[in-house]
């Protein structure tokens, strides 16, 4: 057996990796029927509703040439209008477990020629209310059926980093009991509503309340609560991948992008009333002015730039509004809900606007909200005029958003789809891969990955042993053979408890032709506290991936 040696080290906080590639032509073992992957890295696949003027699926069924995109104003080759839903008659894959990969990625197998559209519940706990979880959970399981209809589930819970509780499936009887965990187990921290209901109370009944600068240090908290909350989804849908489209239902009972708009109120009211004749005047009109020009365009652009990553992503984001706190609330968002409170001028809500940023997500993306229970059948029912519209992209993914316009050619069509492509970079989507993998179980990908732990020693206050990385390549021989060979990226991220990110490094190495496998001896020193090892790997001329995770074992 030929080998290919050569040395590079990683560097990186307090570990350091050593990469001895020992890229070998290698036989893997034989398989009954190989499950062959060619990724064409730009060709791109959006989710899009289509519907005829019934408001149905058009019958006949769309085809390519019925369809016009648009990139940054270029038109794009459409290649393909396939149904977004499984077929009604095929049966439900087999239980799909719940335990952990912990040692290496399941070998790719033939997959059903469709599994319908991967959907997720992510449920932000930092923007719902305390019994809102239970509303969630209570209207999901009432609709599971409609939900797996549509494709599998998978169940996240940001309380506050993003963590899988239920993986990826269409099994309800894995799903009807994860739903009820949540409904017991999970709770909303209403961490914006505390914070203004305290603040408003303090600018209405403090002797002498400084009103502009109260307002502006709870705004400015305000904006960073909801960046955090943005910025947490954008991450964890980074690690979706953005090669398939994918439905994120978006529980959240919503914020105001102007978080000013409402203590504005409570200025000039104050202003209106006279104010306490002790206290130093000011003028209300300059200072809401002051302060709804310094904050409002910040969380407008917060939220226009995570609703433009997620829609680049090919997330579609149906944003779940059921809590009982805000105005547009109690149950349903067209009907006043009860949190206002009185004021001499009149009634003010706690929130001005709620549900509008979730709109704009929603829009940009080609989601709607769903702001009553009573609403979920009907979008869910609406997938079946779903359709994954496939595209020739000019533009590689590159980290930038890209301007898209998808219509039709037939008159009396209708087209709702996402207004952005393409966010995520190639390194970006197998970072949070990896990143990913830490905490649950690896996506199947095109190369199956095995990853061992091997010699573990203690070296003073810290641990040394060798990771060992083996790639099948099998199924891409013959076109990395007409390639002319091709290069892998390895990202590998390490786990370590207690520390606010991952470690994460990249390294990239050539792969002759004709290489059915590839390998790497990684010499590996850790912390104490760390916990798991993920590695991705990547073909970046074909775009197959392939990513495993390995817990760190303790010292021998």
């Amino acid at each position: 057996m030929e080998t290919r040696r050569g040395r590079s080290r990683l560097h990186g906080l307090a570990l350091t990796a050593l990469l001895a590639s020992t890229a070998a032509a290698q036989t893997p073992p034989a398989r009954p029927t190989p499950f062959v992957e060619r990724v064409e890295v730009n060709v791109r696949t959006v989710l899009v509703r289509i519907t005829d003027k019934s408001g149905k699926a058009p019958s006949p069924p769309p085809a390519p040439q019925d369809i016009s995109v648009l990139e940054d104003g270029t038109p794009m080759q459409v290649l393909g209008v396939d149904p977004a839903r499984p077929p009604a008659a095929m049966e439900a894959p087999p239980p799909v477990a719940v335990s952990r990969v912990t040692e290496s990625a399941a070998p790719a197998t033939a997959a059903p020629t469709s599994i319908g559209i991967p959907q997720h519940l992510y449920v932000d706990t930092t923007l719902l209310d305390t019994n809102s979880v239970t509303r969630l959970a209570a209207t999901f399981e009432k609709s599971l059926d409609a939900v797996l209809a549509n494709g599998p589930l998978e169940i996240v819970v940001a309380d506050p980093q993003p963590r899988q509780v239920l993986a990826s499936t269409r099994d309800e009887r894995a799903i009807r009991p994860a739903l009820v965990d949540l409904s017991k187990k999970v709770s909303g921290k209403q961490g914006l509503a505390l914070l203004r209901r305290q603040t408003i109370d303090h600018m209405r009944n403090d002797l002498c309340p400084n009103l502009e600068m109260t307002t502006r240090t709870a705004a400015e908290q305000e904006l960073r609560i909801v960046q955090d909350s943005l910025e947490r989804l954008v991450r964890w849908a980074i690690s979706l991948g953005g090669q398939r489209p994918d439905v994120v239902y978006l529980a959240s009972d919503g914020f105001d992008s102007n978080v000013v708009e409402t203590y504005n109120q409570v200025i000039r009211q104050a202003g209106t009333v006279g104010g306490n004749p002790l206290c130093a005047p000011a003028d209300p009109n300059q200072v809401t002015a002051t302060l709804q020009a310094e904050f409002a365009p910040k969380g407008e652009e917060l939220v226009g730039s995570a609703a433009r990553s997620l829609a680049a992503l090919g997330v579609e984001a149906v944003p779940v509004a059921l809590g009982g706190n805000f105005k547009d609330f109690g149950g349903d968002a067209s009907t006043a809900g009860q949190d206002t409170f009185n004021a001499p001028t009149g009634t003010i809500p706690t929130f001005a606007r709620p549900i509008e940023p979730l709109r704009t997500i929603a829009e940009a993306t080609g989601g709607e909200v769903v702001t009553s229970p009573g609403r979920l059948p009907a979008v869910l029912e609406g997938y079946d005029s779903f359709f994954v519209v496939s595209f020739r992209s000019e533009h590689p993914p590159d980290g930038k958003a890209h301007d898209l316009r998808i219509t039709t050619r037939r008159p009396g069509w209708e087209i709702r789809a996402p207004r952005y492509l393409a966010e995520g970079s190639r390194e970006s989507a197998a970072l949070g891969s990896t990143v990913r993998a830490l905490h649950e179980a690896p996506a199947q990908g095109g190369i199956p990955v095995r990853l061992s732990i091997d010699g573990v020693a203690k070296s003073g206050k810290e641990y040394s042993g060798v990771l060992h990385v083996d790639a099948d390549l099998a199924t891409l021989v013959s076109t990395l053979d007409q390639l002319h060979g091709g290069r892998l990226a390895v990202t590998i991220a390490v786990q370590v408890e207690g520390a606010r990110e991952p470690f994460t490094t990249k390294q990239e190495f050539d792969v002759p032709s004709k290489q059915a496998g590839w390998g790497a001896d990684i010499p590996l020193t850790w912390p104490k506290k760390a916990r798991r090892v993920a590695v991705t790997i990547e073909e970046q001329k074909t775009g197959a991936r392939g990513t495993a995770a390995v817990a760190i074992p303790p010292a021998e």
